[in-house]
């Protein structure tokens, strides 16, 4: 019996609820599509904007700079075609927040 997974470096961010254990991750913003040295800013309307380059972004790190307020963010990856949360911040941020996915199987 084989098990068999693709994954590939996609990710999306978006705001989250606060996250309860063992509860799901539910979303409170839109999500947006982002790569390693960009950056989304979450506005004070509770939007998430576009990403767009980070001129002063790090390799293997993307950022959300929040405008809103204090707020929960999460990050989703992209595996088997389908996009699953592999983060949520646990404590609620206030300003910019820094993501660096560590890409590691555990079997």
């Amino acid at each position: 019996m084989l098990n068999e997974f693709q994954w590939a470096q996609q990710y999306k961010v978006f705001a989250s609820r606060a996250f309860e254990d063992g509860g799901l991750v539910r979303a409170s913003s839109n999500s947006e599509d982002i790569e390693y040295k960009q950056e989304c800013t979450f506005d004070e309307y509770g939007v998430m904007e576009s990403a767009r380059d980070d001129p002063e972004g790090r390799e293997g790190t993307f950022e959300v700079v929040n405008k809103y307020g204090t707020i929960n963010f999460a990050v989703s990856a992209e595996v088997n075609g389908e996009y699953s949360v592999i983060y949520n911040s646990l404590d609620a941020i206030r300003g910019t927040a820094a993501f660096t996915p560590i890409n590691e199987v555990h079997v």
